[in-house]
């Protein structure tokens, strides 16, 4: 048995089997509609796909998935994403991406989850050239919700007017910096 929300609404377990033609099923749709990468399913994908999705499910849910190239990884996430109606931001970072560039992504990225209350994922595939200057990024925002210098002052400004524009539609009070800043810090 597999526990999953996949075949009901419930956490509920349910026979490999049974989870194997649901996931196939999808998958074709996915590939069809999405992403023209059609995928053997077997058991280890489909314990693969529950526990992405179990992840990305999750409030502030992440996670990171090493491994060689072209095992699925990267096609397994955005197969999940699709299919619990998360959006998707894919990062390519190659060797002529640069911390400049990362930045203004992961800037756009924090904007659509943090104030627009996005669901979204946001991938970083096959990151070599550079890699640890986006990882240590990568890694303070997950563990906290912020980059340390990612926003400059006239930056700052204009996501804490965005932030309070959001709060106040949901009619909540127009707090100070610090109160906005951490409400921010938690939609990300």
């Amino acid at each position: 048995w597999l526990y999953s929300r996949w075949l009901g609404r419930a956490y509920a377990p349910a026979r490999p089997r049974e989870l194997r033609r649901f996931v196939a099923s999808r998958l074709r749709t996915f590939y069809e509609e999405a992403l023209d990468v059609p995928l053997v399913v077997f058991d280890d994908v489909v314990r693969h796909v529950l526990r992405l999705d179990a992840v990305l499910r999750a409030e502030s849910g992440h996670l990171l998935l090493v491994g060689e190239s072209g095992v699925g990884k990267s096609v397994l996430t955005k197969f999940v994403a699709w299919n619990g109606g998360l959006s998707l931001i894919e990062i390519q970072a190659t060797r002529h991406y640069t911390p400049a560039k990362f930045d203004d992504d992961l800037r756009a990225a924090m904007r659509r989850a943090g104030v627009d209350r996005e669901r979204l994922v946001v991938t970083l595939d096959e990151a070599d050239e550079g890699s640890s200057a986006f990882l240590e990024r990568m890694n303070a925002l997950l563990a906290s919700g912020e980059v340390p210098g990612l926003w400059g002052a006239d930056d700052l400004h204009r996501l804490l007017a965005a932030c309070r524009d959001a709060r106040r539609s949901d009619g909540a009070a127009d707090d100070d910096d610090a109160a906005v800043l951490r409400w921010f810090a938690r939609n990300v």
